[in-house]
């Protein structure tokens, strides 16, 4: 019931996040709950943020000089036609560029009202598997679902940053802060959220008919 109520409410905030740190006791928490769906959860050093940030805005520099990317992107955050529970509205996207030290995905500017913090008291952490195989991906999306459940009844704000896993070039710079352990999936930013401005509304879902196909025999 704890599960399902939180997945009733989570959702994505790209705004900064306050000055709290994420308690140790919340960050074994999440990665527990990663391994128990066959993923880990490496939480980065303070010292590694910044060749984070860096290869982040690499990545997002390359795919910008990629026409078809930034018609894709345009599409999925514009006024456009996206069916039910498509694309991202104004509400969840910044009104302004957060402060931020590891640049997230440029949407645009939003309605999200942003308040005047910067997100130094973030940790950030590498969702990583086994193996790049589409079997150890669904452990990956598996993972990343029990994460960010066991982050939201925690009140631990969890925001995907996946540029940097989508280049290759960049995917083996987070192979090597994983000491080649393992293959990157996702990078997560961590965080107690702002208390004091409202956080963005939960964005519409797809249906369950479009996404779940029951075969009958």
């Amino acid at each position: 019931m704890r599960l399902l109520q939180s997945m009733r409410i989570r959702h994505t905030d790209r705004r900064p996040v306050s000055d709290t740190p994420v308690t140790t006791e919340a960050l074994d928490a999440l990665r527990q709950a990663a391994e128990r769906e066959g993923a880990h959860l490496h939480v980065l050093r303070p010292d590694d943020v910044i060749e984070l940030a860096s290869a982040a805005g690499h990545a997002q520099t390359v795919e910008n000089l990629d026409p078809e990317w930034r018609d894709e992107l345009t599409y999925w955050v514009g006024q456009h036609d996206h069916g039910e529970g498509l694309g991202i509205p104004a509400t969840a996207i910044p009104s302004t560029p957060p402060e931020t030290t590891v640049p997230g995905r440029d949407f645009g500017a939003g309605t999200l009202p942003i308040g005047p913090g910067h997100d130094r008291a973030a940790r950030y952490a590498i969702l990583y598997g086994d193996e790049d195989t589409p079997l150890g991906w669904v452990h990956g999306g598996e993972a990343l679902s029990a994460v960010w459940l066991e982050a939201t009844g925690l009140d631990v704000s969890v925001l995907p940053l996946s540029a940097a896993v989508e280049v290759e070039e960049t995917r083996r710079t987070l192979r090597r802060m994983l000491s080649d352990l393992g293959e990157p999936y996702l990078v997560l930013r961590l965080g107690v959220a702002d208390p004091d401005h409202a956080g963005p509304p939960r964005t519409p879902r797809v249906p369950a008919e479009q996404l779940v196909e029951i075969v009958t025999s």
